[in-house]
């Protein structure tokens, strides 16, 4: 009996141990494209996709500003997560896209309790950005990446939208997607 409980303890630790993230894309087709790299790249650090952004210890906003949309949404996105930061400090909460490239003093003063913001040719930045803010969560300043004259990165893991409904056809499971 004792056996089958310390492997049941085993078993419920894994469970609850598992980190996920929540992404949503706010903008225009390149968006998608980045939400998938942005997903390979949080799969490959190990945190698995959820629908639901409260369940998501990561939760990103990747945006676009071609449209005014976007932009609004973001904020009011932000302002709904406020009370939740403070709920849970722990939870990373990252802006990413060309919203974070041209108004990263913006979201600071108006959403201070953000963790990264990130501009789209600073994804291979990404993963190094989110293993500091969870290392050093008590910081009260975001990490802003926006250095718009890098090039444009390649080679980055990518998790295709579909990989989200059929886990074993993503890439980082070891098996090829459709189209890959």
């Amino acid at each position: 009996m004792a056996l089958f409980v310390r492997w049941l303890g085993d078993i419920l630790g894994k469970i609850t141990m598992a980190q996920h993230y929540y992404l949503e894309t706010m903008g225009c087709q390149m968006n998608e494209r980045d939400s998938e790299t942005l997903a390979g790249i949080l799969g490959k650090m190990g945190f698995e996709p959820t629908a639901q952004m409260e369940d998501g210890d990561i939760i990103a906003f990747n945006t676009c500003t071609v449209r005014a949309k976007p932009h609004h949404k973001l904020f009011s996105k932000l302002g709904e997560l406020r009370r939740l930061k403070e709920r849970q400090p722990e939870k990373i909460i990252a802006v990413c896209g060309c919203v974070a490239q041209i108004a990263a003093d913006e979201i600071c003063r108006r959403a201070p309790f953000v963790d990264i913001i990130i501009g789209p040719r600073n994804y291979s930045h990404f993963a190094a950005a989110v293993s500091q803010c969870r290392q050093s969560a008590s910081s009260s300043k975001p990490i802003v990446i926006t250095d718009d004259e890098q090039q444009i990165p390649e080679g980055l893991p990518t998790c295709r939208l579909l990989c989200l409904l059929h886990r074993p056809l993503c890439p980082r499971a070891g098996a090829k997607s459709p189209g890959s």
